[in-house]
């Protein structure tokens, strides 16, 4: 389990510190950032996993959040995977159509996660900047680029549907 310790001080002035259990760190980093879009500042962040405490570089959390659109790219990148060709398509017009719209669903996937990627580098990025000599910092940035990895893998193999799929239009 991840704690992360938090100290604020709220749009009122007044020092506030939290600590809270978290299952992912993607959830803790999205907490800050809502802290942030709320107009609280961050004075500090901690998380403690496993006995290691790692302290955040504030500057990284803007108040833009991504968890959101890194659970809905998994989640539409999931029913994408699992969505195969309705056997109840018995002619050409419908194959097609059902290719064609498999095709615009890669569009939007290639886009979406490219936009993903450049949020994530960016983030990684700012850890990078902010943090560098600091202790722990870079199991932060470690857990960006594995997410990045993550991301380019899954952004490849949408292309390579992409084409396959613009291969069968054509050729039906």
């Amino acid at each position: 389990m991840i704690f992360l310790l938090l100290t604020t001080v709220d749009t009122q002035h007044q020092l506030r510190e939290f600590r809270c259990q978290i299952d992912q760190l993607e959830v803790g980093f999205d907490l800050l950032s809502g802290i942030v879009a709320q107009g609280e500042k961050l004075l500090s962040a901690r998380i403690i996993d496993e006995g290691q405490s790692l302290k955040l570089p504030l500057e990284a959390f803007d108040g833009t959040p991504f968890l959101k659109a890194i659970q809905e790219l998994e989640s539409e990148w999931q029913a994408i995977l699992s969505e195969f060709p309705p056997a109840t398509l018995s002619n050409r017009s419908e194959r097609k159509q059902w290719i064609s719209q498999q095709v615009r669903r890669y569009e939007v996937k290639m886009i979406t996660l490219q936009l993903t990627l450049d949020r994530l580098k960016e983030i990684r990025q700012r850890a990078r900047d902010m943090a560098p000599a600091a202790s722990g910092s870079s199991s932060v940035i470690t857990h960006y680029s594995a997410l990045i990895d993550r991301y380019e893998g899954q952004l490849i193999k949408a292309q390579l549907l992409y084409e396959l799929a613009l291969k069968r239009m054509n050729t039906r």
